[in-house]
């Protein structure tokens, strides 16, 4: 996916009158994204007339969803000299096209959404969500107003639907999708009044890359025509690949472990003598929260780097995983290998050694002055053709 194209996904709230649409333009021509997906546009019909009034003249290619009275509608736009958009497929409440860079083979998929208000409407969307990213292989980009939420701190008040919000979590997790950090803000929405709902209704999620690092780490090396060789450096380089992916991702774990221990307790101590404030409470709730999920991260990874069958999940703690892996690690590194009457200590001496010895072991095709017919033994032949075929009803019965 390309990091140098700057996307905006806006609720606009309605374009139906030229101030409005002035303001907007005004904010797209500050803010220069390359691709602009607006939701809530409340028009039946976009031109390009109305584009060129709203979004500016640089953007001369648009997909639209209409609306439905005065509800609804997309309008996906973007700047023809900074990205390719094609492939488009209108659903009811989504438009998703393919993304390709100029000068550049790498593609990804961008869905803009607009949520429905009905419950059931919006299990619908997930549904019709999971089968367009089922039909589409690559990168996952999709943002804009979903109307639902995936935790209590997304909305102000109690008044929520905890089904619909277990399922948002669920399609989440299901399609591997990685939730944007929103910077500066805790909510997107406000209903304008005296006491106003607050609500995180708007998003941009997006694949989290394992698929493609392992893509990219398998397939980045030149063809060997050797196959043992190919096979090891194809698996080794995908390992460095996924390390890279993990660092972006996941970050230093025990680095992380370390800033919560030290961050908690002071937030104890600070609600000992005075209540916290709300942004001190929610902290503290997230890092008790992520200290669970990171010191179990943690194991999983230090048994994994032990690889001790026999030992149990409560028989250790995590530095003594640590010792027995470290030991393991000690344990399978070769410093030299002797070949004869040499000494060999560099790896690619020794990774040469190795190979030339199996080679010899397994032998080499070598011409034969004599060789056997095998026709000449008249050994009966027997078409199998026929066990390939499915069981008939009278064989299974």
């Amino acid at each position: 996916m390309d990091c140098n194209l700057k996307i905006m996904f806006w609720n606009v709230r309605g374009l139906n009158s030229d101030a409005k649409r002035s303001a907007v333009r005004s904010v797209i021509s500050t803010a220069s994204p390359s691709i602009v997906c607006l939701q809530e546009t409340k028009l039946a019909h976009i031109s390009d007339p109305l584009v060129l009034d709203t979004l500016g003249p640089q953007f001369e290619d648009f997909y639209f969803l209409p609306a439905t009275g005065t509800r609804g509608v997309i309008l996906l736009a973007w700047r023809r000299s900074e990205a390719s958009i094609s492939n488009p497929l209108i659903g009811e409440n989504h438009i998703t096209a393919l993304v390709t860079p100029p000068n550049s083979m790498n593609h990804w998929w961008l869905t803009g959404v607009y949520g429905p208000q009905d419950d059931n409407a919006k299990l619908d969307l997930l549904a019709d969500l999971q089968d367009v990213r089922a039909s589409r292989i690559g990168p996952w980009l999709l943002g804009g107003d979903f109307n639902m939420i995936t935790s209590t701190e997304d909305k102000n008040n109690s008044n929520l639907n905890h089904r619909v919000m277990s399922r948002f979590r669920r399609f989440i997790a299901d399609e591997e999708l990685r939730d944007m950090y929103l910077h500066g803000r805790r909510y997107t929405w406000s209903s304008e009044r005296d006491s106003p709902t607050l609500v995180r209704n708007d998003r941009v999620l997006c694949t989290s890359g394992f698929q493609d690092a392992v893509h990219e780490g398998w397939n980045a090396l030149p063809p060997d025509p050797d196959p043992f060789r190919r096979l090891v450096s194809r698996l080794k380089n995908t390992g460095r690949h996924l390390q890279r992916w993990s660092a972006r991702t996941i970050g230093n774990v025990s680095l992380q472990l370390m800033v919560a221990r030290e961050i908690i307790p002071r937030l104890d101590a600070a609600q000992d003598l005075r209540p916290l404030s709300s942004g001190e409470a929610w902290l503290r709730r997230r890092l008790k929260a992520s200290y669970l999920g990171l010191a179990s991260l943690e194991r999983t990874i230090a048994r994994q780097r032990v690889r001790l069958a026999w030992l149990r999940s409560d028989d250790a703690s995590v530095p003594a995983l640590k010792v027995h892996a470290s030991h393991r690690k000690q344990r399978t590194y070769m410093a030299s290998v002797q070949v004869g009457d040499r000494v060999i200590s560099d790896h690619e001496g020794m990774a040469k050694a190795a190979y030339d010895h199996f080679t010899t072991i397994l032998g080499t095709d070598t011409r034969r002055e004599f060789t056997l017919d095998l026709t000449s033994f008249h050994v009966n032949s027997f078409d199998l053709l026929d066990l390939e075929a499915p069981f008939s009803e009278d064989e299974i019965w």
